[in-house]
Parts: C-alpha cells; sequence; structure tokens
C-alpha cells in the first residue's frame, strides 16, 4: 500500500517521477525541429514548474529530515 510508506521516502520517489518527466520533456525539445518550434515556449515553461516543484519538495525532505533528527537527539520514536 503505497500511503504506509514512510513520508520522506514518498518525496523521494515523488522527486525521481519529476526528474524523469523533465528527461522525457528535454527529450521532446531535442526532437522538435528548431528551438523556436511551436509549442517549445510551454515545454520549457513545463520544465521550470518541475524544477520549481522539485526545490519545493527538497525543502519539503530537508524538514521532514530535520525533524526527524531532532526526535532521535530528544529520544523521541
Amino acid at each position: 500500500m503505497e500511503s504506509a510508506k514512510p513520508p520522506r521516502r514518498r518525496l523521494e520517489q515523488a522527486c525521481v517521477l519529476l526528474q524523469d518527466a523533465v528527461e522525457e520533456l528535454e527529450g521532446v525539445l531535442d526532437a522538435l525541429p528548431s528551438p523556436h518550434a511551436h509549442g517549445a515556449d510551454e515545454v520549457h515553461e513545463a520544465i521550470g514548474t518541475i524544477m520549481e516543484t522539485l526545490r519545493l519538495l527538497n525543502t519539503a525532505y530537508s524538514s521532514l529530515e530535520t525533524r526527524d533528527t531532532l526526535r532521535i537527539v530528544r529520544g523521541v520514536e
């Protein structure tokens, strides 16, 4: 069951999927006849949006990691 996985693990998996999506979109850009082909701007925007999402997920991951570290230090499990 997907919800049984710890939040950090789920964030890691989400990041992997988003990185794969970026690679796919970069492949789409490479396949376009020119850098200014119809739709290229939208693909660039999609890549930028995914990269911003990855930054936000990284922040969330760091917060979870900090929280977990504090629990260990305090002896709370």
